[in-house]
Order: structure tokens, then sequence, then C-alpha cells
């Protein structure tokens, strides 16, 4: 399963906090878009929740600069080794704060004014970025095409070349790229290598037999190669935790 679009908000004024938070969802309401919101009311409580894996993935935390006892630059620099943050919005009320600001995914810095059109524009900044890591483009030999990660059943190879099996699609999109190709560009999605000639996407699996994975709406029958069987199943465990 995709992770869902996360907004973070990190302030430790809870008027002005929950301003933020309205505005969030009242703006992803109106443009049709799915939202998770979490509230942290301290960079200590967004730095435990990290240290102890609590914290999923966010792809936009809108952080408050001015916070005691620790800064949202402080939590910046805490969170420039991790991975939980996609993207960073700072909120200021003093423009000093600025330069010391920028770091590794900060994408930009809001005054604490009553400005929600400055808060959409870059929510927009970042779901946008977002939407395209998960589509894939690609040329079937005529023309560009592209497919939503969470659509592809599975890839079946063939030498030099392979077949996307997706949903909705009668006919399997024809690509020129190996599955080398596809499990170096997936390595961090659903789409797993089970075979030397097939990689699956764990939404759509039914069932892992001992030698075959049943999909799920569809009667293909899928082989796993006696070298990745143990890994298969290894990561089949951990997401099925994941969706729990």
């Amino acid at each position: 399963m995709t992770e869902p679009f996360r907004v973070a908000i990190c302030e430790d004024n809870r008027i002005y906090g929950d301003w933020v938070e309205e505005t969030v969802e009242i703006y992803m309401k109106q443009t049709n878009r799915k939202c998770e919101v979490v509230r942290l009311h301290s960079g200590v409580d967004l730095v435990q929740a990290c240290e102890q894996e609590q914290l999923p993935e966010i792809q936009l935390l809108i952080l408050d600069v001015e916070m005691e006892p620790m800064n949202g630059i402080a939590v910046k620099d805490f969170l420039a080794n991790r991975t939980e943050v996609k993207a960073i919005l700072f909120l200021t009320g003093y423009r000093e704060y600025m330069p010391d600001a920028f770091g590794r995914n900060v994408v930009g810095f809001l005054e604490k004014t009553i400005q929600p059109e400055k808060v959409e524009h870059w929510i927009d900044v970042v779901w946008n970025d977002w939407m395209k890591k998960d589509v894939i483009m690609f040329g079937d030999g005529k023309e560009r095409k592209k497919v939503e990660k969470k659509d592809i059943i599975y890839i079946s190879g063939q030498k030099d070349y392979t077949l996307l099996h997706c949903v909705g699609q009668k006919n399997p999109h024809w690509v020129h790229q190996t599955l080398q190709y596809w499990e170096q560009l997936l390595m961090k999605d659903s789409i797993v290598r089970v075979h030397k000639s097939y990689m699956v996407n764990l939404d759509h699996v039914a069932q892992i037999r001992s030698k075959d994975i049943l999909l799920k709406d569809t009667s293909a029958l899928i082989p796993i190669g006696r070298t990745y069987c143990k890994k298969v199943k290894a990561k089949y465990a951990a997401y099925d935790l994941k969706q729990l």
C-alpha cells in the first residue's frame, strides 16, 4: 500500500497550530485530496517520536522556528540524517532566523501571519513533487506513457524487455527495459523481485505459497525462484505487519 500524504505540524502555540491544521484540512478537502495530519507540540516531542520509531513517514513538516527548549533549527539539524521527514516548511515570525533555517529538505518559509494562500501554495509544491514519485514514465516503442506504481500488479521479463501488467489493462505495457532496471528503480517500493523473470507488487498479493504467489483479482500464478524464496517471504511478512 502506498504511504498516504501526511502533513505534520510542530508548533508549541496551540492556537496557531490549530489554525494551520484547519487550513490544511479545508484546502485538502476542497481539492479532493486525501491527507493525514499529525500534531506535535514541541521539538522534543518530534525527536522522541523519531527515536522511538513512532513517527510515520511525513511528506510535509510545518515546523515552528521559535520553540523551547528545542527550536526548529535544532530539529532540522536532527532530521538531516534521518528519513522520516521528506520536506520541511518553516514557520517564523522573525526574518533574521531564515539564514540559519536553510538545510536538507527545507522547501520554504512561512511568516506567522494569517495567509491561507501561502500555506496552500507550499502544500501544492510538495504534493506535486510527491505525486511525481508515485508515477512511472516510460516509452513503449510508440509513445510516452505513465502508470501509477500502485496500479502495477506484476512485471514479467523477457531478456532485454519487460511487460508491465496493470490494473484495468487487458494487455500489458511493453517496455524496452530489463528487470534489473525496474528492481533498481523500485527498490524502496512494495514491488519486489520474486523470480529471475518476475517482480510482484505486494499490494496485489492474495497469498504466498511454497512455490508460487496467488494474486488478487487475477488468475495469474507467479512462480517464486528458489534463491528468492526466503527473502520474499520475509519482505511480505514485514509488509503485512505494516498494514495492521
